[in-house]
């Protein structure tokens, strides 16, 4: 009974999401100057699709697209291998140092994306940085969040220091450390911070109003 009402529960929750996006398809799909329909049409009749026809003639999707997979393809991994990195280094420092860094990481989280949009801009026009894509990709050099910076952290401290004492005992040195000792043994951690960082970048679309003009 325990799965049966779980598995109940699962698909009223993926209907409530399904819903909506079934009937912003179905509405996408009328005939052009139609009149909104007086009751739930779960399949126009007649079908078209030139409204999705006319919307890739009036906007560049195309090139949308392209410039989302190139910030993402980069953003993502960049971000990443930051962010493990500045974890790791965290998770083998002294007690108070790595406690200060905890903190001082902490209170950046709180503070508001929107509230870096004003600095970012200024700095990124300094330096000619805002007529292109690199304006979403140079906060991957930070780690993208201090968010995911803590997460490794807290991933690799759960890591047995003897581990990573046997990786240096046996001469790795410090990336190789990170790599062979961290990294392999946090394997699904990392996959689950590449799932969280890809909607993040194209979260930074307020950022790409701000610093660098539509193309």
């Amino acid at each position: 009974m325990v799965r049966v009402g779980r598995a109940l529960a699962v698909v009223v929750v993926t209907a409530a999401f399904l819903v909506p996006l079934w009937w912003m398809l179905s509405m996408s799909l009328r005939a052009p100057g139609l009149p909104p329909p007086r009751t739930i049409e779960w399949i126009p009749d007649p079908a078209s699709g030139e409204a999705w026809q006319r919307l890739f003639t009036l906007l560049p999707f195309g090139r949308y697209l392209g410039n989302s997979l190139l910030v993402a393809g980069i953003a993502v991994p960049l971000s990443l291998a930051v962010a493990s990195l500045a974890g790791f280094a965290m998770s083998q420092l002294a007690g108070p140092t790595r406690r200060a860094l905890v903190i001082v990481s902490v209170v950046l989280l709180m503070v508001p994306v929107t509230a870096l949009w004003l600095t970012r801009f200024l700095l990124f026009d300094a330096v000619g940085l805002t007529d292109g894509p690199l304006a979403l990709i140079a906060p991957a050099v930070m780690g993208g969040s201090p968010l995911f910076v803590l997460l490794y952290f807290w991933a690799f401290r759960r890591i047995p220091p003897e581990l990573v004492e046997s990786a240096r005992l046996e001469g790795a040195g410090a990336l190789a450390t990170w790599w062979r000792a961290a990294v392999r043994a946090r394997r699904r951690s990392s996959r689950a911070r590449t799932r969280s960082r890809s909607p993040s970048c194209s979260g930074e679309g307020g950022s790409t109003k701000l610093s660098s003009p539509a193309r």
